[in-house]
């Protein structure tokens, strides 16, 4: 599990460091978990994750010691606006980073 920290400046800037009131909220995302953002939540209230080393759990659960080999992940999905560049069209549906090839898409119909 890890704290995402969301704050809600007055100023809809990343350099404002006054808050509103209770501007500042931390959410509990557990293992496989997602959070979804809109409208206020995403566009006027600053988000993050951060990297710690000790994770204190609600509920008298205690407190989780990471070692250094952890490691999270993230993965941020966007609507592409009209007139952004955009891929063209391929067979390949991505690359795999680790293995250095690509993956062919499986159905030509996909687009």
């Amino acid at each position: 599990p890890l704290y995402m920290t969301l704050q809600h400046p007055l100023q809809i800037n990343n350099h404002c460091t006054d808050l509103h009131p209770n501007g500042i909220v931390r959410i509990l995302l557990e293992p496989r978990s997602l959070f979804a953002m809109k409208d206020d939540c995403r566009y006027k209230w600053r988000h993050g994750i951060t990297k710690h080393k000790l994770v204190f759990l609600p509920q008298q659960r205690g407190v989780l010691k990471r070692d250094d080999n952890y490691r999270r992940m993230s993965a941020t999905i966007r609507k592409l606006g009209t007139g952004r560049k955009r891929v063209q069209k391929s067979d390949v549906a991505w690359v795999d980073p680790h293995c250095r090839r690509e993956i062919p898409i499986a159905n030509k119909q996909i687009i």
